[in-house]
């Protein structure tokens, strides 16, 4: 595996490179309320990396939200309610956490994962707060880690090109950004969240972003196995097979 600035490579006893991959995203606004149900999901299916966004973690409550077998990282905010962000990934993979350059906006766990038959991967759960702008040099920091790179975004940036009901500033933005940094959009066709109010229509809030990923899509479902009114974004990934075409992830784009 490459080494990256504050990454100490994994002993490689004991540590497989996967072939294919499951991540678990999910939005959930004070993950100690659900980190008990968080693990029974992640036993029963089988989960590799789970991303997690708005924790709401301070750093004495990390030690209440472990999940067995797993290497749990996370943004912790110290002096900010709210937010943040959290990663766990299986302690048997050759995975480790790394540096990042300094964000202005943005919230991100990052770790690389290194896989059979395929490029290593930067992944990281992203959040931006809805009273924050989205910012190019941000997304660009984030992509500038590796060559193949999956970002599983609550950027609060809706858009009718990925199925939001509605498009605002933030949407915008990401829109034309898919051009200039080569990324993709990947997201669900159904929504992720369901209000308690029922004046408010359920949309779409979690999406993917994804570059140089060349793994077929196995997969993209949301889950209802936790009390929350935001449902989990299960991704499955697999390795190319003979005649696959080289980029088989269906993703929006402009």
């Amino acid at each position: 595996m490459p080494k990256a600035p504050g990454c100490t490579d994994p002993p490689t006893v004991g540590r497989h490179k996967p072939k294919n991959l499951w991540l678990l995203s999910f939005i959930t606004r004070g993950l100690s309320n659900n980190i008990s149900e968080l693990g029974v999901c992640e036993k029963e299916y089988s989960l590799d990396i789970i991303l997690i966004h708005e924790p709401f973690l301070k750093p004495k409550s990390r030690v209440a939200c472990k999940i067995r077998n797993n290497v749990h990282l996370g943004t912790d905010r110290r002096d900010i309610l709210g937010g943040g962000t959290a990663l766990y990934y299986k302690r048997s993979l050759y995975c480790c956490p790394i540096d990042k350059h300094p964000l202005t906006d943005l919230e991100a766990a990052v770790c690389r994962l290194a896989m059979t038959e395929h490029g290593t991967l930067i992944i990281a759960p992203v959040y931006l707060s809805p009273t924050k702008k989205l910012l190019q040099s941000d997304l660009e920091s984030l992509f500038s880690l590796e060559d193949i790179v999956i970002l599983f975004a609550d950027f609060n940036s809706k858009n009718v090109k990925w199925k939001c009901i509605t498009t605002n500033k933030n949407g915008r933005k990401l829109s034309s950004l898919v051009g200039k940094i080569e990324f993709d959009v990947l997201s669900l066709l159904t929504p992720t969240r369901f209000p308690g109010n029922n004046q408010h229509r359920p949309d779409i809030l979690g999406i993917a972003l994804v570059k140089g990923v060349a793994l077929r899509l196995g997969g993209i479902e949301t889950l209802q196995c936790l009390n929350s009114d935001h449902r989990l974004m299960l991704l499955k990934l697999d390795r190319l097979m003979t005649g696959d075409r080289p980029n088989p992830v269906k993703t929006i784009r402009n």
